[in-house]
């Protein structure tokens, strides 16, 4: 999903909008994410609204053919208009042995590491049976 550890500097919030679903079994998933900035209005919660908008462009009319939620998470870097962000993503296999994945997205005005935890604490609330010795990979991070 995007190129890993890219780095940009927009001065724009950021958000994330993220495809959930479910499995054969019909247990929940990530599917996949939309990350978007503000643009102009720089604003986190400007970015939120243009996520949600491009994960319903992508999915126009497939909502029920992907098995998705008719609504993404979402999550912004609200009045944050500049920082650092992370995306981190847990594979994981379930109790019915099926895979499963979540995505968490972190921000912070300090750094890029302090933007991975917030993303592990981000996952660690998406999942509440996650700990952080299950791992997780680092999609996606750079600067907003």
């Amino acid at each position: 999903m995007g190129d890993q550890y890219a780095t940009s500097r927009s001065s724009a919030g950021l958000a994330i909008a993220i495809a959930t679903g479910k499995t054969d079994k019909s247990n929940d998933t990530d599917i996949k994410y939309f990350i978007e900035d503000s643009g102009p209005e720089n604003n986190g919660y400007k970015a939120e609204t243009t996520a949600r908008a491009a994960f319903k462009d992508y999915y126009a009319g497939h909502v029920a053919i992907y098995k998705l939620s008719q609504y993404p998470y979402s999550r912004s870097s609200g009045t944050l208009k500049s920082g650092f962000y992370c995306v981190i993503a847990n594979n994981y296999r379930n109790y019915a042995n099926e895979s499963v994945t979540k995505y968490a997205f972190g921000f912070s005005d300090v750094s890029l590491d302090a933007a991975e935890k917030d993303a592990v604490k981000e996952l660690q609330r998406r999942n509440w049976s996650w700990k952080e010795s299950d791992g997780y990979d680092v999609e996606k991070r750079g600067s907003f």
